[in-house]
Formats: C-alpha cells, structure tokens, sequence
C-alpha cells in the first residue's frame, strides 16, 4: 500500500462514519479505487457501507462484484486480488497513460455504480540534491527535540520540481526492503515505524530529513501530481460536527472515490556511521 493511501482511507471512513442520514446506507458500495500512471491496475476495493452507529464505519468487503474499467471505448474487467475487497486487471494491455480518461464500473445492490477520472500530468524536471541520510550516535547528551536520542542525524535531501501553473502534489518517502533495521531513537523506549508523506501542496520542493525515516537501507521518494478529485476528497476531511454534509465523492450511485495520479520518484540510502 502506497504510503498516502493511509490518510485517503482515513478520511474516507472518517466521513462516511459521519453520515446519519442516508434511508438505505447498507445497500451502497463504497470505492477506493486509484490508477498510476505508467503502472498496473491492482489498487481498486469495495466495500459495503453499514448504518450509522454500528460498531464499525464499514461493513464486509465487496469480493462478488463484476468490475470493469472503460478505455478508448473497450472493457477490461478485473478480477478480485484477495477476500479483502481488492480487485486486479490480469492482462497486460491495459495501459495507465498521461492525459487518458478511464471510467470504472459495476453493478451492486441493483445499481449501475461508477466513476471517471483522468490522469494528469508527470510531474516535470524532477530532481534531488544527494542519495543518503547518514546518522551517527547522538553526542550531545541532552534532550534533543523534546526526547532522548541515540542517533541523530542533520543530513538534508533537497526535492525539487517545476510547478508553474501552481497544480498539486504531495510528497511521500518509502522504505524498500521491509525487512531492515529500525533507527533507534530511544524514544522513551519505543522504535517509532512509520511512512512519511505531505498534505496536498502547490509548492514544488520538499526536504527530505531524519523525521521521514524509521528505518535504515533503500528508501523511494515519490512526487506526485494528484487530479481534482483526491483534491477535493482531502479538503472535504474537516467537517464541523454542527454542519454534517455528505463527504466528496465521484462516485456515481456509491461513495468514495476513483482518482489517478501520475509520480516520479527516486532513491536514496539511509546508513549509520559511527
């Protein structure tokens, strides 16, 4: 799972946890569905909403649904990935291309359910100032940044990227191999594991520091360019509990959401030295 998608889910069960009002909410699908451009289609889960108040936002995942992707007015159907929700395209000739508009679609509960998006553009001139972070034992002696460290670090990778028409992107930093070792910050005796990505931002750098990683070896910086509708899902996310609306969605007869994106990304070396 792509570090982002985290928070995409998060706010997606946030907001339909939300909404009290709906006649019939167990009988709608709820989509997280997402293409990249340049890769396969193995990012697509439904799932059944439940009525408000129950012990979860969510109910069973949607494993029976007959899933198909419109492109260039041919269909490709999916085939399911697992018994978690998860949907795949098996064939190699559907293409995720810049510019291409695509449409998913299934029928559920007696519904035509489906959705459109359109890949937007590689991000352009990507590039990064250095390949490493090297952390050594903290010398200090002292609480740094409000804990106890055992190593530190004060290497800086720049991002950068042209932005001129002021669209959006965000930033995510990936470890590579899951089986390295953790940094160990001596954090009151916790190792902290986690994936670093930003907000949605029409700024076109980012610094890649010790706080984006909790792990030594390989790691991936990714830049990508999200379209309108992962927009308008992620400022939809504050809602005021005096004034509940239904969540942003383009998903037709359902909720969630189908969006593309397009990223570039790559590789730097996390290491210690003493």
């Amino acid at each position: 799972m792509k570090a982002f998608k985290y928070i995409a889910l998060f706010m997606i069960v946030s907001l339909l946890g939300c909404e009290d009002n709906e006649p019939n909410p167990e009988e709608k699908v709820v989509m997280q569905a997402y293409l990249y451009a340049n890769e396969k289609v193995e990012d697509i889960r439904l799932t059944q909403l439940i009525a408000y108040g129950g012990d979860d936002s969510l109910a069973e995942p949607v494993n029976d649904a007959l899933v198909k992707i419109v492109w260039r007015g041919k269909d490709y159907f999916l085939a399911p990935s697992n018994n978690d929700g998860y949907y795949h395209y098996p064939g190699t000739d559907l293409q995720i291309l810049e510019g291409e508009s695509y449409r998913i679609e299934f029928d559920y509960f007696n519904r035509n359910t489906w959705a459109e998006t359109t890949i937007p553009p590689k991000p352009e001139n990507f590039n990064m100032t250095g390949d490493s972070i090297i952390f050594s034992p903290d010398t200090f002696g002292f609480d740094t940044f409000f804990f106890f460290v055992d190593t530190l670090s004060f290497d800086i990778i720049g991002v950068r990227w042209d932005n001129p028409m002021q669209d959006y992107y965000f930033v995510s930093v990936d470890r590579l191999d899951k089986s390295a070792r953790k940094i160990r910050t001596g954090f009151f005796g916790f190792d902290i594991d986690f994936a670093a990505f930003t907000e949605p931002t029409q700024d076109n750098t980012y610094s890649v520091g010790f706080f984006d990683v909790s792990h030594y070896g390989p790691h991936a910086i990714s830049v990508y360019r999200i379209n309108q509708e992962y927009l308008d899902l992620y400022e939809s996310r504050d809602q005021d509990s005096r004034n509940l609306q239904e969540p942003s969605t383009n998903v037709q007869n359902g909720l969630g959401i189908f969006a593309g994106f397009y990223a570039v990304r790559d590789t730097f070396h996390v290491d210690f030295k003493p």
